[in-house]
């Protein structure tokens, strides 16, 4: 890994924390029927990903 992919990398697990941060704050106040469809939208887009998901951590198992 080069030094500018782990700036790179740094700044984005920076921003998704920061993400991560405002969405639990939305979520605080959000109704329950929210929330659940919230989740059955994330379970969803995480099915129809799942190849690219399982492509991704071989790659990663690979380079460790």
């Amino acid at each position: 890994m080069r030094p500018n992919d782990r700036i790179e990398e740094s700044s984005s697990i920076q921003e998704l924390g920061e993400r991560a941060k405002k969405a639990s704050q939305t979520l605080t106040t959000a109704s329950t029927e929210d929330k659940n469809e919230t989740l059955r939208t994330s379970a969803d887009c995480l099915v129809a990903a799942t190849q690219e998901i399982l492509d991704a951590n071989l790659k990663d198992v690979r380079r460790a």
